[in-house]
């Protein structure tokens, strides 16, 4: 299982990079898993949106109003939560998820039909 990035393009170099290192995962996601799915080897990636995790808060990512300002993006008007995401993870691991490979699941609240 892979982990995509929601970041669309902006003029920021930041913006730039993880968009293209984006397209990248999304890239080996599908290629894996046209090449493994002879082997029975599903291939997923997980797209998560702006996510509060440890290493966010160590990073301060949300400090002050960037929380608030990025939730208020959303249709669902809130930061991600590993609750959110990891039994999305857990499902794509199972045998319960046998059908799905080469796909890129975007757990992000919405933001991808907001902008």
């Amino acid at each position: 299982m892979n982990r995509a990035f929601m970041s669309t393009t902006t003029s920021t170099f930041w913006g730039r990079f993880s968009w293209r290192r984006s397209g990248a995962i999304e890239t080996l996601t599908t290629g894996l898993a046209l090449e493994l799915a002879p082997r029975k080897i599903r291939v997923n990636a997980i797209a998560p949106g702006h996510t509060e995790t440890e290493g966010n808060a160590a990073a301060g990512t949300f400090k002050g109003d960037a929380g608030a300002v990025l939730a208020g993006k959303t249709p669902l008007g809130r930061l991600g939560r590993i609750t959110d995401i990891a039994p999305l993870a857990v499902f794509l691991a199972s045998d319960e998820s046998a059908w799905i490979t080469g796909e890129i699941i975007r757990a992000a609240g919405g933001l991808i039909v907001a902008t």
